[in-house]
């Protein structure tokens, strides 16, 4: 069975009533025509296409901008002899971009792309044993679910009854995980039950961020009266096959030698820790209950026991991000699209395409062929031909990343000849 784009149309059918004349009004003046520098809706951070056709300009090269607030980002793009070329462009911040050209002699439609901000996952990682009135560091960890965005931002520290225990600023470059380190001492013996918050900032030339908030699970920390010198942080919770942090933490130690084990099994090469925290990062491979263990290598410390084990549960894998898209033409929904489908069109029809995802997140289009994709109207091709579309969705805390295709063609119907005189 193919699986389907589309949740539900009725869940879209609201959302495309308020389309009704903007395809048509597309359509009457045809960018194939006119010219266009056609990008597509999306999400910071994730790369996509900005396609450029100006039939009146073949064999030149342009300079397309994209703009937002004080931002702006030139882009050189050479045509070929029918017009056309293409550059790659990754989006930084959220908010209504202006796609253009600056060359005054180019006359060509620009799009108005709306950039929507990139889910986070934020996890607390907390030892599985501390002592009260000793120092010790929690440990939140940010990142961006699909692309390069940069995280930056601030996570905050809670406790259920001491409430708001602290924030600490955070900005990690692209494609790396933000780290906040939050120094905290315990009062008493006791179960603590902890959490984190991540709310990002916005970029100082757009004034918009580049990524979402998100809130990490509770994690429960034992205290107890008896010193606890070496600790092992995790998160709550795993998944099969994704790469994970697992930190090594030393309060009283500055710099040690020590190795992370999973099921008695060495899972990476033993680290050094740098003012008493080292981080590894472990891929699980199966699912359940599972036993991590950090061994103390350097020289023998009368207040550290060679080995502790904690257990994390590790769940399967998430499932993709469900994607729906619904085709609206002249106001008119259509039928929902799924995967693999191939969608005759007739030539030059602008098709409205509203989507959703099952976090919410937005869907990013793209094409490869003759189509074009701007904002989030597809242009079939009015000479005929088609285009593969692609949709593509960013994970969060409960759902991967996940994309679709379809196959788009454009039927283009014969000329009638003319009747003989009789």
């Amino acid at each position: 069975m193919r699986k389907s784009l589309a949740l539900s149309l009725s869940a879209l059918t609201a959302s495309a009533v308020c389309l009704v004349g903007i395809s048509s009004a597309h359509a009457a003046t045809s960018p194939e025509n006119t010219g266009i520098v056609a990008a597509a809706n999306g999400s910071a951070g994730v790369a996509q296409t900005i396609d450029v056709l100006a039939p009146k300009n073949p064999s030149t090269t342009v300079t397309v901008v994209a703009s937002l607030g004080n931002a702006d980002t030139s882009m050189s793009v050479t045509l070929d002899a029918k017009g056309q070329g293409s550059v790659s462009w990754t989006p930084q911040s959220s908010g209504t971009w202006t796609v253009d050209v600056s060359d005054s002699s180019v006359n060509l439609r620009a799009s108005k792309v709306v950039i929507s901000a990139v889910p986070t996952v934020t996890d607390i990682y907390i030892p599985n044993k501390a002592s009260y009135f000793t120092p010790m560091g929690l440990i939140s960890v940010v990142h961006a679910t699909d692309g390069d965005a940069p995280v930056s931002g601030t996570v905050t520290f809670y406790e259920a009854y001491l409430g708001r225990l602290g924030a600490v600023e955070v900005t990690s470059s692209t494609q790396e995980y933000a780290v906040a380190n939050f120094p905290w001492t315990p009062q008493g013996a006791r179960t603590y039950a902890l959490w984190s918050t991540f709310t990002p900032s916005n970029d100082m030339d757009t004034d918009t961020p580049a990524t979402q908030s998100s809130v990490s699970g509770t994690s429960y920390l034992t205290v107890e009266e008896h010193p606890v010198p070496l600790q092992l942080l995790m998160p709550p919770t795993m998944r099969i096959g994704k790469p994970a942090l697992v930190f090594a933490q030393l309060p009283d130690i500055e710099r040690a030698t020590v190795s992370l084990l999973v099921d008695d099994r060495p899972v990476s090469p033993a680290r050094v820790t740098e003012g008493g925290v080292s981080p590894f990062i472990w891929t699980p491979v199966h699912t359940g209950v599972t036993d991590v263990q950090l061994e103390f290598l350097s020289e023998h410390h009368p207040r550290v026991d060679r080995i502790i084990t904690q257990t994390v549960n590790v769940l399967p894998k998430q499932i993709p991000n469900p994607i729906s898209v619904t085709p609206v033409i002249d106001g008119v929904a259509g039928t929902p699209w799924a995967e693999d489908d191939v969608l005759s069109y007739a030539a030059g029809t602008a098709i409205n395409l509203v989507s959703s995802t099952g976090n919410g997140a937005a869907v990013t289009v793209s094409q490869r062929g003759k189509c074009l994709v701007s904002g989030s109207t597809l242009y079939v091709p009015s000479a005929g031909g088609g285009c593969k579309v692609t949709f593509s969705a960013p994970g969060d805390a409960t759902y991967a990343s996940n994309s679709a295709q379809v196959i788009v063609t454009a039927s283009v119907t014969p000329a009638t000849p003319p009747k003989k005189k009789k």
